[in-house]
């Protein structure tokens, strides 16, 4: 080999090394979204022991998401309500804004039964915690989903409260 094609492979060698180690590194910031600004966010629910969460839609209807109790018991007379993560909580664990007596943010399921799925959408006009209006598209709602409900079949007002679980929602 020529000294001068020998000069040029030492020259690939050791600079192709650096580009591959370069290029390798932006790709990891890409994918952990170092650049997009947490642009890669993506809809998701994390429910709590004895619950399931799916499905989380952020659209201009407002938010839906799935549950489904896979707890074994009945909860009667159960209202799904969500609140932001922004929401302040008081002594009690329930955001200090909710009324136990209202149930305008909330939505009516009936009983809630092991392993029945039940789908409740969050319109803007019921669930004040979801902003609404114009809000552009990849724009998060991040907060908490809770059940309202009664250990007796027949209640005037839910007296239980447990939150079902966190909810991350792209606007789409």
């Amino acid at each position: 080999m020529t000294r001068k094609a020998q000069s040029s492979m030492e020259y690939l060698m050791t600079y192709g090394w650096a580009v591959l180690v370069f290029a390798i590194v932006v790709g990891i910031l890409y994918a952990t979204g170092v650049f997009g600004g947490g642009a890669n966010l993506s809809s998701e629910c994390a429910a709590e022991p004895g619950f399931t969460c799916s499905n989380p839609t952020y659209t201009p209807n407002g938010i839906t998401v799935s549950i489904s109790d896979a707890s074994g018991q009945n909860y009667y007379d159960s209202w799904i309500f969500v609140v932001s993560r922004a929401e302040d909580i008081g002594s009690s664990g329930l955001p200090v804004n909710f009324s136990e007596t209202s149930t305008a943010n909330m939505v009516s399921v009936g009983t809630l039964i092991p392993s029945h799925v039940v789908t409740v959408n969050f319109n803007y006009e019921g669930a004040g915690a979801i902003p609404a209006g114009n809000i552009p598209v990849g724009t998060p709602f991040i907060g908490y989903v809770w059940v309202a409900y009664c250990t007796a079949p027949v209640c005037p007002n839910p007296t239980n409260f447990v939150r079902i679980g966190s909810i991350t929602a792209i606007r789409t």
